[in-house]
Formats: C-alpha cells, sequence, structure tokens
C-alpha cells in the first residue's frame, strides 16, 4: 500500500495511479470532472499546454476559520485520458470529493482507461461522513472479501443541506483479488518474484494476451537467462475458492525434431503450501515429450501442434506452439491456506535449443453466487427523486449503551453509522445514552420505546456472565461503591458478590438489532451451560451468556455477540478479534468441565497472550430464531458457516 499526500501528491505523482487495484482520493472536487492536488501554485506558474487544454486548471481553497486562502493545481477529467500512464487493472476507485459523481466525466474518463467501479458523492460532503462510508465500504471490500455491491450502503450526508448522496458507478459484482494479485500482468511484474527469464510483455509476434493488454512469460534463453525461467507469487487460497484457473501456451525450438530425446525442457507449475511439511503440489508437470503425445505430435509430423515460424523466431530452429490452453486446478483441500504459486521452465539438457511459455489470466473460481458476468449499476438508481426518497426516514429510533470512559469515540462514531445505515433524517433519532452507573442503565432500558426499535447497540467491558458498568471504579465496600454490573446469575449477583441486575429481568423491548460490543459476551462454551464457577473463596453459579440472556427474555430479532475478546478498527465502531486473547482462555477454563455443548467447531493457531499453539475465538456470533421458533447461533469457523441449535435448558450438571 502507498499513501501519497500533500505536496507529494502533484500532477505528476498521478500518472502511475494505473497500477493500483484499488485507488481512493481524499481531496476536493468540483461538478464530477475536476479532482484538487496537493501542489501548490508557486512563482512560475507551470502546466501552460496543460490550461489551455483544459487539461489543468488553479482552484484556490479558502480556510474560512483561520482567515487565509491557499491555491493549488486541480486536474480535470481531460488530463485522465490523455496523460495516465497504462491502463487500469480493473480497479476500484473511490473518490471522496465533493461533487464527485454529479457528472459522470470523471467516470467515464477512468472506465475507459480500464477501471471497474467507481464511488464518489453528488453533492457536498463533510469528513464525517466519508471517514464513516470509507472505513466501512475498505472494511467490506479489502478484510471480508465482499464484492462492490455487497460493501456498498447507499446514504446521505445531511450535515448539508444539499443531502450529498453516496454512490456507485460501474461494476456491482466486482471483488478484490482475493489471495492473488496482479493475476493478468497488467501492472508488469507487480507481486511477482522472478528468477532468470520472467517477465510481462504485450505480446510475442502475433501472439497476444488472453485477458488484457499484458501477459506472464518465462523462457530457456530469450536474452535474460541461458537455462531457465521462473515466476512464482506468495498467495492465500480464499475460504471459498474452487479452482485455480489459468492460461498457458508453451513454444519451442525442440518441437518437432527433438521430441522423444533426452532434449525435453519441463514446464512445471507448483503450489508450496506453507507450514511445518511444506508441502509441494504439482498443478502440471509437463515436457516436451509430455506436450507432443497430448497433441498427438511427432519428429516429422505436427499433429495439432501449430508452427509459427517465420513469424515468430528464437535462435536456433522452428519454433512450434501449444496455442492457449486453460488448465483448471481443485484447490478445496487447500482452502484458507498460505502457499507459493510458481511457473517454471528450465533446459533438460543443452541450452541451445529455447522453450518459452506465456502464462495470462490467473484467477480463483471462488463461489461468490453471481454468474460472472459484469453485473453495471443501473443509473436510475440514483435518481434525484428517489434518493431525495427513500433516505427520509422520520420514524425509525434506535439507542445507544456506553461507558463513557472507555467507548465514547467508538459510541459517537456508531451513532452516526446507524444513522446513515437506516437512514434517518435526523441525528436525533439516534438516542446516546452515556451509563456510569446500573441504575441508569436499567432506567434508561426501562423508559425506551416498547417496540419499534431499529438498533441497540452496547459498549462496555465484560465477561460471559457479567456487563461491566463500571469496570474501572475502585471497590470500597465501607462506603458501597461495589463495581456495578448486568448478569447472568439468577439470584443477581456476580462473582465477587456485587449486586447486579439480572438480564433476564430487564423489561422486554420489540428490537430488530441487539449488538453487544463487549468481550466474551456470546462465548460459545457458554450456551445453555449451567456452570459454578470460582475465584479464591468467591463461588458463583451462571446461565449461557449474555448473548442467549438478551434474546430469551427480548422480542428480538437478533443478537450480535462476541466470542473472544474484541478490539476495534481505530477510530470506529467495527469489532475485530484482539491480540490479547487470556481473558477468553481464562474464561475457558472456568466452563471446562460444565459446558453443555462438546467440540465447538474452532480455528486453532498461534495465540499472541498466551502464546502457543491453541483453539482461538470466532468474533461475531449471531443468536436468532428461526421460522420455526427454534431459537440458534451461527457463525463462521475458517470456510465453513456453522448453525447451533440453542436449548435453553439449564438443568444439567453443576
Amino acid at each position: 500500500m502507498d499513501i501519497v499526500r500533500d505536496t507529494e501528491a502533484n500532477v505528476e505523482s498521478l500518472r502511475d495511479v494505473t497500477k493500483y487495484g484499488m485507488i481512493i482520493f481524499a481531496t476536493h472536487g468540483h461538478n464530477g470532472q475536476w479532482l484538487v492536488t496537493g501542489e501548490k501554485l508557486g512563482e512560475n506558474i507551470k502546466y501552460k499546454i496543460e490550461q489551455q487544454k483544459d487539461e489543468v486548471g488553479i482552484f484556490t481553497i479558502a480556510d474560512i476559520d483561520n482567515k487565509n486562502s491557499e491555491t493549488y493545481y486541480a486536474v480535470s477529467n481531460k488530463w485522465f485520458e490523455n496523460n495516465l500512464s497504462d491502463r487500469f487493472a480493473k480497479s476500484i476507485i473511490v473518490n471522496n470529493s465533493c461533487y464527485s459523481t454529479a457528472t459522470d466525466l470523471l467516470w467515464n474518463a477512468f472506465a475507459q482507461r480500464g477501471a471497474c467501479a467507481y464511488f464518489g458523492y453528488s453533492d457536498k460532503v463533510t469528513n464525517e461522513c466519508i471517514v464513516i462510508n470509507s472505513v466501512h465500504l475498505l472494511t467490506e471490500i479489502i478484510l471480508n472479501g465482499r464484492c462492490t455491491v455487497e460493501a456498498y450502503v447507499p446514504t446521505l450526508d445531511t450535515y448539508y443541506n444539499d443531502n450529498g448522496m453516496f454512490q456507485i458507478k460501474g461494476q456491482t459484482n466486482l471483488k478484490m483479488p482475493y489471495g492473488l494479485i496482479n493475476g493478468s500482468f497488467e501492472n508488469d511484474l507487480i507481486g511477482w518474484q522472478t528468477d532468470g527469464d520472467g517477465r510481462a510483455t504485450t505480446g510475442l509476434g502475433f501472439v497476444k494476451p488472453t485477458d488484457g493488454s499484458k501477459m506472464g512469460i518465462i523462457s530457456t534463453g530469450l536474452g535474460y537467462t541461458l537455462e531457465h525461467g521462473e515466476l512464482k507469487q506468495r498467495i492465500f487460497i480464499p475460504e471459498y475458492a474452487n479452482k485455480l484457473i489459468f492460461d498457458w501456451n508453451v513454444l519451442s525450438e525442440e518441437f518437432l525434431e527433438w521430441i522423444g530425446s533426452r532434449y525435453d525442457d519441463p514446464f512445471v507449475v507448483t503450489i508450496t503450501l506453507e507450514g511445518e511439511n511444506g508441502q509441494e503440489v504439482k498443478i502440471l508437470d509437463l515436457d516436451i515429450n509430455k506436450i507432443a503425445s497430448m497433441f498427438n505430435a511427432t519428429e516429422t509430423n505436427g499433429g495439432n501442434l501449430i508452427k509459427v515460424s517465420p513469424e515468430i523466431v528464437f535462435d536456433k530452429g522452428d519454433v512450434w506452439m501449444t496455442d492457449w490452453q486453460t488448465t483448471e486446478f481443485d484447490v478445496t483441500p487447500f482452502r484458507g491456506q498460505n502457499a507459493v504459486l510458481k511457473f517454471s521452465v528450465k533446459d533438460a539438457v543443452d541450452t541451445i535449443y529455447t522453450t518459452a511459455v506465456l502464462i495470462d489470466n490467473i484467477r480463483f473460481d471462488v463461489n461468490y453466487g453471481y454468474s460472472g458476468r459484469p453485473v453495471e449499476v443501473d443509473p436510475l438508481m440514483f435518481s434525484k427523486d428517489f434518493s431525495r426518497g427513500i433516505f427520509n426516514n422520520t420514524k425509525g429510533i434506535s439507542y445507544i449503551f456506553y461507558d463513557p470512559k472507555n467507548f465514547k469515540s467508538q459510541a459517537e462514531f456508531a451513532r452516526k453509522w446507524v444513522r446513515f445505515k437506516n437512514g434517518y433524517k435526523s441525528i436525533e433519532q439516534v438516542k446516546s445514552i452515556q451509563v456510569e452507573t446500573e441504575e441508569v442503565f436499567v432506567r434508561e432500558w426501562n423508559n425506551m420505546r416498547d417496540e419499534g426499535i431499529d438498533n441497540v447497540i452496547l459498549f462496555f467491558h465484560s465477561k460471559y456472565y457479567a456487563i461491566m458498568i463500571n469496570n474501572d471504579r475502585d471497590v470500597d465496600r465501607d462506603n458501597k461503591t461495589d463495581k456495578e454490573n448486568l448478569t447472568v446469575n439468577p439470584d443477581g449477583k456476580t462473582l465477587h458478590d456485587d449486586l447486579a441486575t439480572e438480564i433476564r429481568k430487564l423489561k422486554e423491548k420489540k428490537i430488530k438489532e441487539l449488538v453487544l460490543l463487549s468481550c466474551n459476551n456470546g462465548l460459545l462454551d457458554a450456551i445453555d451451560t449451567k456452570a459454578t464457577i470460582s475465584e479464591k473463596d468467591k463461588k458463583l453459579v451462571t446461565l449461557g451468556n449474555v448473548a442467549q440472556a438478551f434474546l430469551e427474555t427480548q422480542n428480538v430479532e437478533k443478537v450480535e455477540g462476541f466470542d473472544g475478546s474484541l478490539s476495534f478498527f481505530g477510530g470506529t465502531c467495527f469489532p475485530r478479534i484482539a491480540l490479547d486473547q487470556s481473558s477468553f482462555h481464562e474464561q475457558l477454563e472456568q466452563l471446562e468441565n460444565y459446558k453443555r455443548h462438546k467440540n465447538f467447531p474452532r480455528p486453532v493457531g498461534l495465540s499472541y497472550n498466551p502464546f502457543g499453539i491453541k483453539v482461538l475465538p470466532v468474533g461475531k456470533v449471531i443468536y436468532f430464531k428461526d421460522r420455526n421458533g427454534k431459537t440458534k447461533c451461527s457463525y463462521k469457523c475458517d470456510k465453513f458457516l456453522v448453525e447451533i441449535e440453542v436449548i435453553g435448558n439449564y438443568e444439567g450438571k453443576e
């Protein structure tokens, strides 16, 4: 990832943006036509010819608060049409500038040069809106592997009366190359390592790429080496990948004269799995003789091989080729693993006669649920009337409860995100409630609207059996400053005999989605489990976990809990699995002799703290009721979606 900012983000720096798969512009803009650079206007005016062509302009940015201004160069759609160094490799462009989709001028310029998807704003937009939308979009596309339309959430920035709308243009089912980059060599050798003769080219004689304008080539002696060529890349095999697919074309002077001899140059494609065993799996294991047999060729008859000389000549003899072939290799046994993909060719005996292999369109066949054909955005999706109406929700309401000492920034971010997500007309429709005592939580929960609630989000510290309202308060028994909690203990207590409110006794509310953003509240091992846990001389009976308790007693469509300790992507409300899982493993040990459900599918891997190979948390767990009223939970483990029935009967072994 490269970041170019301020004065380095000058006009010249934009020439090479085509080498990236995703480009994010964070700057000013105008009319869907102009993009302001970080290059300030100096004493000597530059780009005079470009200004005459309407490719470069001069824009003044005023800082009203500090009562000053700066003047910068800006580039137009015409500049991008005429000055980019290459074509985009099916890139995704996010233009976080005002008016970036007010017209299609910039989008059309990018699309003509190979970009496939474009995000921008129809009017003026605030930084708050940009950050919320960008973090979500990039998280979904890059980290979660979503396609463009799955990651996209249409929102309005109502901080301005103009209601700038976040929009998508281009291909809706486009995904980032998950686990493999630059598989068609459109960005030359970015992502690839070479040994001997390995490079990217636009063609070999009249032979052209199968995808895009470039292809890879390895050879045993086309000027870069005398004996071998290799291209390799460290890849990740996606969790839903079915096949690794690539195109290849072998051209050699060994055909036809040396068929059946020891001059038998091998062409091999392998994946080597990372790990202790380092297993090498051969995808293709060919040589001149094997290829001749495949194509019914002999020393005197080319069979189905194609003679390409004199149009294509290497060095010593006539050149024959296989023409483009496609190989499909089943990778389902290797899903979710890191590996090294390698293409290699080498001389078997001598270095006199040359063999070259063309390679292109390397990709994974991933089960995305689409036909594979590009699906374009319907332009009518963003008519003015449509956008003004669909995001004018005045009736919905949501609530955020949070610990102000530890989760203030996350709660502020979540408030804006929930507002945009639900299309609320006013931020006041998301009620933000600071909670410093158990009494405040219970009162505010009971005062919520009884039904018609869209979202409720809780930001607190927790364990599987309790939400800690004021976790940082010093305990003073004499002055009754016990820590305050919500608990799954039926007697309303915690492990230290602190009085607490049992979650199952909160007033019932009708909620679409309850999101618990705290550690271990959805711990899988606690499901349906009646346990007696202890610490020193204290004991506590627990029933299930926090997420299950809410699902059992609230009229809620789904509860989003968390298995393991969580953290947040910087400055947002989007959770991730934390590095330190010591608390998670401690709670697993507490439940080991009690848990009702045995052997939950879990990933196993290297734990940072405590260090070692251990079972790992799964992160987000969804608790819900199916159409038949059965309570269930589901979560993702490695490449599988696991679904478990939640019984809710705690009468069992203590």
